[in-house]
């Protein structure tokens, strides 16, 4: 059991599973509690949740709210960021895509610039003194994603022409950014917290996820919180402080 967790300035930055946000008939809906605020709950602790829906790790650099977090560290605690992010830098512009098929798309963030941003950050952060963490993606369906996103945005038809009539492409293009955060992750001695393995070992994993295929529901949001605290429970963070 970690007992000094309390002691830790706790940031978030991330996206809607963090958020606790997800699309409903293209309509922004809220679970009723969320992994971040189960771990408050439980700990005892103060989490600072700078999580956005549709947030990616390039919008987060250009906004600068790293850049500002560090400026506003003090020395009068341990502070300790968490990265939930990765997702909507790994998703397309299904509406560019379904226009021109056979073009050349570009993830929303480029995987390249994806994996220079985060080596960035951890830099500027463990420069500073603050203790990083990073989250696995969580697994995506890709028929219920096509199906109640994709398709409610562009025409079906010719997203399947892109993907050359194969819905894994979008899976296993998603699996190569959380491959990614794993190599910078242990590249840099980060502290790594993988929600995806607790998903994937659940033969009825879809039973956590909403109907949008890539957002996890009050019942996944209880397994996220799971998953963190029985890693919190088998470490220290002052380990690598």
């Amino acid at each position: 059991m970690i007992n000094n967790l309390q002691n830790y300035k706790i940031t978030v930055f991330g996206d809607s599973v963090s958020k606790g946000v997800f699309l409903d008939n293209n309509r922004l809906r809220k679970t009723e509690i969320t992994a971040v605020d189960l771990l408050k709950n439980q700990y005892g602790i103060d989490i600072d949740n700078r999580s956005n829906f549709g947030q990616t790790l390039a919008r987060l650099c250009n906004k600068g709210e790293v850049q500002r977090y560090v400026q506003s560290i003090t020395d009068d605690q341990p502070n300790l960021a968490v990265f939930c992010i990765g997702g909507n830098d790994a998703d397309y512009d299904w509406k560019s895509v379904a226009l021109s098929p056979n073009g050349n798309h570009s993830a929303n963030t480029d995987l390249d610039a994806f994996e220079n941003m985060l080596q960035d950050n951890i830099t500027m952060l463990q420069n500073k003194g603050v203790t990083v963490a990073l989250t696995t993606l969580l697994p995506i369906d890709s028929q219920r994603y096509f199906d109640n996103v994709i398709c409610a945005l562009a025409d079906g038809k010719q997203v399947m022409r892109f993907l050359n009539g194969d819905l894994s492409n979008i899976s296993r293009h998603q699996q190569c950014y959380n491959d990614c955060i794993l190599r910078v992750a242990m590249r840099n001695n980060c502290k790594i917290i993988d929600l995806r393995r607790e998903f994937c070992l659940k033969n009825n994993y879809l039973d956590y996820m909403c109907e949008d295929g890539i957002h996890p529901n009050a019942q996944g949001q209880t397994l996220m919180a799971q998953a963190v605290a029985r890693y919190i429970d088998s470490c220290s963070f002052a380990d690598i402080a």
